[in-house]
């Protein structure tokens, strides 16, 4: 069966994690994850990237990314 990954709105951070699973399914001949271009920020250093309409994925272990550490120190506390 043909099968299609698709997004919502997520960071890169669930759209890399899908592009894993695209790049690993043989099945998964279609994907839109593009919801990260949306976003008014994008925190996510490294992670998968969208280039000329394809997506590549990072070389380093796990997900290959990491969250910028100015944009964590300027979010809110809660108490």
């Amino acid at each position: 069966m043909t099968c299609m990954a698709g997004c919502m709105g997520e960071t890169r951070v669930a759209l890399t994690a899908g592009a894993h699973l695209v790049a690993a399914g043989k099945s998964i001949v279609y994907a839109d994850l593009d919801s990260a271009l949306l976003h008014a920020e994008d925190p996510v250093v490294g992670g998968m990237q969208i280039k000329d309409g394809t997506v590549h994925l990072p070389d380093a272990p796990g997900l290959g990314l990491d969250i910028d550490p100015g944009f964590l120190s300027r979010l809110r506390k809660r108490n």
